[in-house]
């Protein structure tokens, strides 16, 4: 029969299979991916401008400050970072990533956080708590529930968009969180490994050229 030649990537890697993280196998393979082994050091970055305005987020269009953008992202996903909640992330995040489908952000783009955590009680309650200060702050914020692939989510929104995340805990200890219903449902997708219909979904994890 014809010789099957391996990928390069594969011939790359040999026997050696790295440590790729949990959550790399929780989004799809053409997604964009940046892990953290503790959320205040992703909201360090986040605050600095460096990740969003450099590496992931490039504005496409005005000269609007990388910080700006940061906050603008905060509040739309409803995380808060102040200082009194710092403690809160280093007690029971594990790990955060944030992905997802468009690398050069714009209005039109999409980004979701994952959490690995510990903890699910007082995990919960801040992070839905979060979402309850949201709607307090804004008498314009919209809440509703749906579900995708078996999977509960909340969503809130507001006219402008300022606010507007899908919040979602596909399993007892990850949290998903995104702006955009289609980039959760691929996201929630990936975690199952399927799609509801039952076709596989390649995830970025098990992808040879990522390990």
């Amino acid at each position: 029969g014809p010789t099957i030649k391996s990928h390069p990537w594969e011939e790359m890697l040999g026997k050696e299979r790295p440590d790729v993280g949990p959550l790399a196998k929780d989004v799809p393979d053409d997604f964009f991916f940046a892990e953290f082994r503790s959320l205040n050091k992703m909201i360090d970055v986040l605050d600095s401008g460096d990740l969003w305005a450099k590496h992931l987020l490039h504005q496409t269009a005005g000269e609007a400050r990388s910080q700006q953008v940061g906050e603008r992202l905060k509040r739309q996903l409803a995380v808060e970072t102040n200082p009194l909640v710092r403690p809160f992330y280093d007690l029971v995040v594990e790990d955060v990533a944030v992905t997802g489908s468009d690398l050069f952000f714009n209005e039109g783009s999409d980004l979701t956080l994952l959490f690995r955590f510990k903890q699910p009680e007082v995990f919960k309650a801040r992070m839905n708590g979060f979402l309850q200060n949201a709607e307090k702050a804004d008498k314009l914020v919209k809440r509703s529930s749906g579900q995708f692939g078996g999977v509960d989510y909340v969503h809130l929104t507001s006219p402008d968009r300022s606010v507007h995340v899908f919040s979602a805990y596909p399993q007892p200890n990850l949290h998903v969180r995104s702006n955009s219903l289609i980039a959760l449902q691929r996201v929630l997708s990936a975690i199952q490994g399927k799609e509801p219909g039952g076709a596989a979904v390649r995830r970025l994890g098990d992808s040879a050229e990522f390990a």
